[in-house]
């Protein structure tokens, strides 16, 4: 859902309004029955057609197509958002900034905020962390952090069982390599096995199913 716009660009050097030159945007939610994201597109002066209706709501769709292909578990698994859990708001905590601290550092840390790690190595330093910090989270949910020794020169690949697809899409853009996903849910398969080294040139298929 949401609204379109179409509007004269002013000039400051006449003090009028150009003729031939607008702004279009469109102002979104969705999904439209219970909204969880919201946005806006702007685009000047967009070419031939300037209609916020033809230009800038169209890209909004695609940009919304775009994360809820991405971000599936957000939208099928309601009952884990704090959108749909405000009444629960008091066991939530703020996600502390783990990255750069040992591994044993951070552990105490997110005890201290009653939080549970999930870690690809048990010694070493944090390099990497799902969610990132502030953000907000339940106290029973995980936060996944990659721990990596100083001196180590190659990546390796982690665990990723379990884990959703908007935690292991978040994870291959860390480590910068291709990847595939099959099915809805949570991660039960992988292509390139945990411990593996990894390069840019690889693809790591991914197949989930359902919780």
């Amino acid at each position: 859902g949401g609204k379109t716009g179409t509007a004269q660009i002013f000039n400051p050097e006449t003090n009028r309004y150009f003729r031939s030159r607008y702004m279009g945007s469109f102002v979104g939610f969705f999904p439209a029955e219970k909204p969880l994201v919201t946005g806006i597109v702007v685009m000047e002066n967009p070419q031939p057609v300037h209609y916020g209706g033809h230009t800038a709501g169209p890209v909004f769709k695609r940009i919304a197509e775009r994360y809820t292909i991405i971000n599936p578990d957000m939208f099928t698994v309601p009952n884990r958002l704090i959108a749909e859990h405000s009444d629960e708001i008091n066991n939530t905590q703020v996600v502390p900034d783990l990255t750069g601290r040992l591994f044993s550092s951070a552990l105490a840390i997110a005890a201290k905020h009653n939080i549970e790690l999930r870690s690809s190595a048990d010694s070493g330093f944090v390099v990497w962390q799902y969610p990132p910090a502030d953000r907000l989270i339940f106290e029973q949910d995980n936060i996944f952090v990659i721990v990596e020794n100083s001196k180590a020169e190659k990546k390796q690949m982690a665990d990723l069982s379990g884990l959703t697809i908007r935690e292991v899409s978040a994870y291959m853009q860390h480590l910068g390599i291709d990847y595939s996903i099959q099915g809805n849910g949570r991660v039960y398969r992988q292509s390139v096995k945990p411990g593996e080294f990894v390069n840019t040139d690889i693809e790591c298929r991914l197949e989930c199913r359902p919780i």
